[in-house]
C-alpha cells in the first residue's frame, strides 16, 4: 500500500472508507518549536546538533531508548551531558525541552470531540516521560475533562515499549483494536512515520505545511 501526500489525497467522498483515525500528537494536534529548544539549549551546549537532538530521523540513540521507556529520565540526562559535555542539572534540561511544547489551537479539541462521534479516534505518539507531564499540563488548564477522552485510546510510546516508525507499533493498534487497515487513516507530520504505517497497509497522510489538521480534514471530506 501506497503512503498519500495530504496533496495529492482524494478530496470527494474520501470519508465512507475509514471506520478509525490515528493521529499524531506533537505537529499534528499539539504546536511545537523545535527552533526555540535549539535556542534554549544553546545558550548552555553552543555544540549541540538540531539533525541529531529529537524528534526526526536521526535522533541520538538515547533519546530514542527514553521514548520507549528503556531508561529513566535521571540516565538521560546523564547520556546527554556525557554526549555534550555539558553539566545541565535536571530542572534546567527539563526547561529547556519542554521549551518545545507549544499549545492546542483554539477550536482544534472541539473538532476532535465531533469527529469522535462519527469516527474511532486513536493517538500514536512518541513521547516521554518528561513531556507527557507537560501535555497534561497545557491541556488542562484549558478543559475540565481528561486528555484522554478524546479518543478510544491513547498509545504512548514510553509506556508502550515501541515507537514510530516501527511498523510492530502499527501492527500492535491494528491488532488490538480489530482494524481493517485500509479502512484506517494514519495522519502524522513525520514521513518516516507515514512509510512505516503504510507497511501495513494503513492510509497514510503526511501533514504538511501550509495545511493544518483542521484544513486537512476539510480537504479529506470529513463534516464537522
Amino acid at each position: 500500500m501506497s503512503h498519500y501526500g495530504s496533496e495529492a489525497f482524494p478530496t470527494t467522498n474520501s470519508t465512507a472508507p475509514f471506520d478509525a483515525i490515528i493521529l499524531d500528537l506533537g505537529g499534528v494536534l499539539l504546536n511545537l518549536d523545535l527552533s526555540r529548544c535549539f535556542e534554549r539549549f544553546r545558550r548552555h551546549v553552543p555544540d549541540i546538533d538540531p539533525a541529531t537532538f529529537v524528534g526526526r530521523e536521526h535522533q541520538l540513540g538515547f533519546f530514542s531508548e527514553f521514548e520507549v521507556g528503556k531508561i529513566e529520565a535521571e540516565e538521560l540526562l546523564w547520556k546527554f551531558n556525557e554526549h555534550h559535555g555539558s553539566a545541565l542539572n535536571m530542572g534546567l534540561f527539563t526547561e529547556c525541552w519542554n521549551s518545545m511544547v507549544l499549545d492546542f489551537p483554539s477550536g482544534r479539541i472541539d473538532r476532535l470531540r465531533l469527529l469522535g462521534k462519527k469516527k474511532r479516534l486513536f493517538l500514536l505518539s512518541n513521547i516521554n516521560e518528561i513531556h507527557e507531564r507537560t501535555l497534561h499540563e497545557r491541556y488542562d488548564a484549558h478543559s475540565p475533562e481528561p486528555f484522554s477522552r478524546l479518543f478510544e485510546r491513547m498509545y504512548l510510546s514510553h509506556r508502550l515499549g515501541m515507537r514510530k516508525p516501527d511498523r510492530a507499533v502499527f501492527q500492535h493498534l491494528i491488532d488490538e483494536n480489530g482494524l481493517e487497515p485500509e479502512r484506517t487513516l494514519f495522519i502524522d507530520d513525520s514521513k518516516q512515520h507515514i512509510l512505516g504505517a503504510a507497511e501495513t497497509g494503513i492510509r497514510a497522510v503526511h501533514l504538511t505545511e501550509p495545511h493544518t489538521l483542521e484544513t486537512l480534514l476539510d480537504s479529506l471530506g470529513f463534516e464537522v
